[in-house]
């Protein structure tokens, strides 16, 4: 009825006034009570052929800004590959348009720069940027400014030595939260890279070494970003999902290939990784369960 009612409404309009009003009803419902078809409001073909593609637009930034959201309990840390080989021009600007490629590493900026912005007014602290080769280079409290800053001042060159990296990372978590105690937040870490680490086995135990540590499974979360299609790397991806085998206290790791990467975006992938894990989950419905059997009546 509703519907009826506002298709009626517009239509009685001048072209250009339908224009604005379809516009304002759009924002004002949260793009969902309004349909997103022109035919259903003209008879005129093509008249709001544009309809479809606001409402895609106006849905996926809503999509954002519930990911980003889910962000703001998290101190965030992403950790960028700057190898020599991120300079490999094997990545899409936009999935949807036909256009040159850019390099690995002009991807990580553009990714980069689109969490800075969304994260202006809701991580307090925006959030950190680690950059490593051989050595590596951190920057916090990251706004869009910062971004750009950070990838004039790095260029990739060297080898992939992400096992020292992430232990330190990982080391300086745990002496913040020894200091704050209660007040200290869990760890996201995003690490962004397109090769196999020099020493596997290293990168193994850092995550291994980090679970020892940890006290609950949320406390600590990595999210291992492929950004290429290195089949050594694929592989070592596999592998750190199911770390508990290897000694691990818990598995802390989600991993995404190449091709989802690029599909999902670092927002959405960072917003995945600290969804509750399946081991989490079940532990919360029995204790609902068992709360609900010895509730009074």
């Amino acid at each position: 009825m509703r519907n009826k009612l506002t298709t009626t409404l517009i239509t009685s309009l001048s072209n250009s006034s339908r224009v604005i009003a379809l516009s304002l009803l759009l924002a004002l419902s949260g793009t969902y009570t309004v349909p997103c078809s022109a035919a259903t409001l003209s008879t005129r073909p093509n008249e709001f052929s544009w309809l479809p593609l606001f409402c895609d637009h106006q849905i996926r930034q809503v999509k954002l800004s519930a990911d980003i959201q889910k962000l703001k309990d998290y101190d965030v840390v992403v950790i960028i590959d700057k190898s020599r080989s991120m300079l490999v021009e094997d990545c899409q600007a936009d999935l949807k348009a036909k256009a040159l490629p850019i390099s690995r590493w002009q991807w990580c900026r553009r990714q980069t720069l689109d969490i800075a912005r969304q994260a202006l007014g809701v991580l307090p602290q925006h959030f950190r940027v680690v950059t490593f080769a051989n050595d590596w280079s951190v920057y916090d409290n990251v706004d869009p400014a910062g971004v750009d800053m950070i990838f004039g001042e790095n260029t990739p060159s060297g080898p992939t030595k992400a096992a020292e990296v992430l232990r330190n990372q990982i080391d300086d978590y745990f002496a913040r939260r020894a200091q704050q105690g209660e007040n200290a937040k869990p760890l996201l870490v995003a690490m962004i890279t397109d090769g196999c680490p020099d020493n596997p086995s290293a990168f193994k135990y850092a995550i291994t070494h980090a679970t020892s540590m940890m006290s609950d499974p949320d406390e600590v979360k990595i999210s291992l970003l492929q950004v290429g299609h290195d089949e050594r790397a694929t592989k070592l991806i596999a592998d750190l999902q199911g770390l508990v085998q290897h000694g691990a206290k818990y598995d802390i790791v989600r991993t995404q290939t190449f091709d989802q990467v690029q599909q999902a975006g670092l927002v959405r992938s960072l917003a995945d990784a600290v969804a509750p894990t399946a081991a989490k989950a079940d532990s919360d419905r029995s204790q609902l369960t068992a709360s609900a059997e010895h509730r009074p009546f």
